[in-house]
């Protein structure tokens, strides 16, 4: 009859350090360059896709920008006609009303 055992961790009660995975060795030097170096890798292309990714960001509020720049010009526009208009229609309601004015309280004399 066969026994198994359960496989506990390689630790003992006054060992705070784990040193389960190190049955084989330490890895080398070379594998641990290897290993960073593949690290340094993935950081790369995850930076890379950040990059594109803002770079799209960035081109989108130029365009939004540019637009708004435009619209901003023509509501300018918009609103000098408007003032001028508004202006214009102030100056005849002025000289409207001094027109009914002067002919209400005019002066009345006697014409020979």
């Amino acid at each position: 009859m066969c026994i198994q055992y359960l496989a506990l961790p390689n630790m003992t009660d006054d060992d705070l350090i784990s040193t389960e995975g190190f049955e084989l060795g330490l890895p080398s030097m070379e594998d641990m360059l290897r290993h960073e170096c593949d690290l340094l890798h993935s950081e790369l292309e995850v930076t890379r896709c950040d990059l594109r990714r803002a770079h799209q960001t960035i081109a989108g509020m130029i365009i939004m920008h540019r637009d708004q720049g435009r619209e901003l010009a023509l509501l300018r526009v918009e609103h000098q006609r408007t003032n001028q208009r508004l202006s214009e229609c102030y100056a005849a309601d002025r000289e409207r009303e001094i027109a009914r004015m002067t002919y209400s309280y005019g002066v009345h004399e006697v014409k020979p």
